[in-house]
């Protein structure tokens, strides 16, 4: 009896996530999966308990309505892998389990054009220097916490995860869409030239200072895709005209509207003109690293406020005291 209830247990803990994605059977590629937009305040189970960070909801839902997977917040556009890997670490395996019922999801871009992978990226810097800090501050209590080496060894497993889905996502897409264009190769260099001109998550994983095996695990990529870890390093980089400090001066909200250029020429002769450079992720990230250890590092917000723009923070609602979409209570958005 005790043999046959552990089996059942194995077999519970191990249930087979069914994905949601198609093959077009005529040519074996993946079909593009359509999504719908809902406000968390539906009450999407999916898309609240990624964003609570209840992760055995979420394994719950993926076995048990992997569907769920194709819906997306209303304003952000962002699924629930996006919501997942928000300021916070995605176990390994709460990621799998959503790549397993929607693989497609680590490509779709949200209203900041950034991925999953961007996401993830940008937030694991900014974990690896808070628990640092956490250690270097409280060692009465480093038995109580992972060490940091184990949080950094998840987070590359989840970064690795995301870069290899993504390449194959990536490819399986490729095939259709050479199928679908009679083999336009000018169509498919074109989407992807515009693609690197776009904020990569080596950018944005350097700028925060992450650590060097997750900028490893990205550069690796560049032998099998072009958008994770860009060849140029060509992508704008902000400062203040005159400081050399590295600090940004940039209006979130102008960036989608006008060029560095643009913005320089509005600003006023009394305030410092914002100045951008095509800075490659070694420089980018010297200089940040450069400005950390410059910078009286006991508030825990320091980066955080800093860097908000770079994800638009404000706009999507990104803290704990509304629904995420930028309302301020449940009854929003409704």
């Amino acid at each position: 009896n005790n043999n046959n209830n552990n089996n059942n247990n194995k077999q519970t803990t191990t249930t087979t996530i069914r994905s949601v994605l198609k093959i077009d059977p005529s040519t074996g590629a993946l079909r593009v999966p359509v999504y719908t937009k809902l406000s968390r305040a539906n009450r999407c189970p999916l898309l609240g308990s990624a964003w609570a960070q209840d992760w055995d909801e979420v394994l719950r839902v993926c076995k048990s309505q992997p569907g769920r997977t194709l819906h997306k917040t209303l304003y952000s556009g962002r699924t629930a892998l996006h919501l997942s890997t928000f300021d916070r670490r995605c176990p390994p395996a709460v990621a799998r389990a959503l790549l397993e019922a929607n693989r497609h999801a680590v490509v779709v871009r949200d209203s900041n054009n950034y991925t999953p992978l961007h996401i993830v990226a940008f937030f694991a810097a900014s974990e690896t220097h808070a628990d640092k800090d956490a250690d270097a501050d409280a060692d009465d209590r480093e038995e109580e916490q992972p060490p940091a080496a184990e949080l950094e060894a998840e987070t590359r497993s989840v970064v690795s995860l995301f870069c290899d889905t993504a390449i194959m996502v990536e490819q399986e897409l490729s095939s259709s869409n050479n199928n679908d264009n009679n083999n336009n190769d000018d169509d498919d260099n074109s989407s992807s030239n515009k693609i690197e001109q776009q904020t990569s998550p080596l950018y944005l994983a350097a700028k925060r200072g992450a650590p060097l095996s997750i900028l490893k695990t990205l550069l690796e990529t560049r032998s099998r895709t072009r958008w994770i870890a860009p060849f140029t390093g060509g992508e704008p980089y902000y400062w203040q005209c005159g400081g050399g400090d590295g600090k940004e001066e940039h209006d979130p909200g102008a960036s989608k509207q006008s060029s560095p250029a643009s913005t320089s020429t509005s600003t006023s002769s009394s305030t410092p003109i914002p100045t951008a450079c095509l800075s490659s992720p070694l420089e980018i990230l010297l200089r940040e690293d450069r400005l950390r250890s410059s910078t009286n590092r006991s508030s825990s917000r320091y980066g955080r406020d800093r860097d908000a723009y770079l994800l638009e923070e404000e706009e999507d609602g990104n803290h704990r005291n509304n629904d995420g979409n930028g309302n301020d209570n449940d009854n929003g958005g409704r």
